[in-house]
């Protein structure tokens, strides 16, 4: 199915389609059909009941969750990445009673250097 030659493609297509029956055929088939690769993504994630999303859905989720570490991670990557667009959430989770969510926003909203260069996010 991987395979870089189109008749070794078709092969294994018609091996599935005679082996495969029901429902695994149906969504089997809807994965290997030749589309580009963002639709196979779309159907894939339509196959487990999921909207197709991009990175800054992905991220929106991931600050969004009730879990502090990974969102106090997910606020960090925001922060070494540099990523736009986040700073009125990141501003909310600076008011978080939590004190690891609030200083980990504080430090990425401060514009701290993640590279290690200049002032670390700690002097201890």
């Amino acid at each position: 199915m991987q395979s870089n030659d189109p008749v070794k493609r078709a092969y294994a297509v018609e091996l599935l389609d005679n082996l495969l029956t029901g429902k695994v055929k149906q969504y089997l088939f809807s994965l290997f059909e030749d589309v580009p690769a963002n639709r196979k993504y779309e159907k894939f994630l339509g196959l487990l009941g999921w909207k197709p999303f991009n990175r800054v859905a992905a991220i929106e989720w991931l600050l969004g969750q009730e879990d502090a570490v990974l969102t106090a991670a997910t606020v960090w990557e925001v922060g070494v990445r540099k990523l736009p667009g986040f700073e009125e959430k990141l501003t909310a989770l600076a008011q978080s009673e939590n004190l690891m969510l609030k200083e980990t926003a504080e430090l990425v909203l401060s514009g701290v250097n993640f590279d290690g260069t200049g002032q670390e996010a700690y002097n201890h």
